[in-house]
């Protein structure tokens, strides 16, 4: 079957358009709700005949019946499979928790002078926090064309395999369970080829404000970062690379349409909320020293072979705009000998012209002996 199909037969269009969202009616109350504010399932209301309650009715409903007996009950997020790095992560947090509530509540009660039941009351979890890894895959990257021919005397891998691992947080606000944070990671084992051989890069991270009370969300999630580099060193990775690098407005790395009243940091505020994470993590002697791409590998005696080739990054794409710019400016350089050549003649001009190769990018760290 020919699947080919012609530019002739498609249409511009942006992506711009408001999409109706699904709606449902209460069989008690008789209101019309959003099919995702009202928690509807349509795996269990497949026939109209089928009687729908919303949120509020039902509560309604239990709380007034005198039978207490209970449809099924949904799957929780507790109820998902468990890791040894969920229950490493998961733990962790809970521990760091409880001790910092405790810390916030000697404060209270040294400052407004009030009881310890007072202060307990006034700070604690809106709800349970619960840390699950949802996907384990191993994955392959595959080293682009040009930076695959142009390193291929040095035996450069053709492929770096890898295991991608997400981890989600979820804290049950007013009896639902409500994703918070989202975390991926990819994982190059001791068995990788360098440059790659033993690291993890934190790809990914995203969140939305709902955690209650908000004040704990970057603790928490900072020491869920701090958990997971602690476990991955004990497992025997030695090198750890975050790409701090906010979306754009209107763009989203995870979950889609964030709250209106969110903010996104601006690129300091957000290097300098990993390197926060990154400082405590020196101090509990997890990490041992803190560098940037540029420091690290940008010297004039290396090459673009030491740099970790990683999935998602910026690298592996400005490298080969890099060396197409590159052999762009050797056959430029090449045509014009020639034609010095075939004229007899030389040209100052030209040469001067020509002598610099190429002129700079954002990564300008290596030039033509890269």
């Amino acid at each position: 079957v020919d699947l080919t199909s012609k530019k002739s037969g498609l249409v511009r269009k942006k992506n711009d358009e408001t999409h109706e969202e699904s709606w449902v009616q209460c069989d008690t109350c008789e209101r019309w709700i959003h099919q995702i504010c009202s928690l509807f399932n349509n795996r269990q209301n497949k026939e109209p005949r089928v009687e729908y309650n919303c949120p509020v009715c039902l509560v309604k409903k239990r709380k007034t019946e005198a039978n207490d007996s209970k449809g099924p009950s949904a799957l929780m997020a507790y109820d998902l499979p468990r890791t040894k790095l969920s229950e490493w992560l998961e733990n962790h947090v809970r521990s760091k928790v409880d001790d910092k509530l405790a810390e916030l509540v000697r404060a209270k009660i040294e400052v407004n002078k009030i009881s310890v039941e007072a202060a307990e009351k006034q700070i604690r979890m809106g709800g349970h926090i619960t840390i699950r890894q949802v996907a384990s895959m191993d994955r392959s990257l595959e080293v682009r064309e040009k930076m695959r021919n142009r390193y291929a005397h040095k035996s450069y891998p053709k492929e770096f395999p890898f295991r991608c691992k997400c981890i989600v947080v979820f804290q049950n606000l007013d009896g639902v369970d409500v994703i918070l944070f989202a975390l991926y990671v990819y994982e190059h084992g001791e068995s990788n080829p360098a440059p790659n051989k033993r690291t993890v890069y934190i790809s990914y991270l995203d969140s939305v404000h709902y955690m209650r009370p908000r004040r704990m969300r970057t603790f928490i999630y900072h020491e869920i970062l701090i958990a997971y580099l602690d476990y991955a060193r004990k497992r025997g990775f030695a090198t750890a690379h975050i790409w701090a690098c906010p979306p754009l407005k209107g763009d989203d790395y995870i979950f889609y349409s964030k709250p209106k009243d969110q903010k996104t940091p601006r690129d300091e505020r957000l290097r300098q909320w990993y390197l926060d994470m990154l400082i405590e993590c020196q101090k509990r002697d997890i990490v041992g020293s803190l560098s940037n791409m540029y420091d690290l590998y940008f010297d004039g005696k290396n090459d673009a072979t030491v740099i970790p080739y990683l999935e998602g990054d910026y690298f592996p794409g400005e490298a080969e705009n890099i060396i197409k710019e590159l052999e762009e400016a050797v056959e430029k350089g090449g045509s014009s000998k020639s034609k010095k050549k075939k004229s007899g003649g030389s040209s100052n001009k030209s040469k001067s012209k020509n002598k610099s190769g190429r002129g700079g990018t954002r990564s300008s760290g290596f030039g033509e002996t890269a």
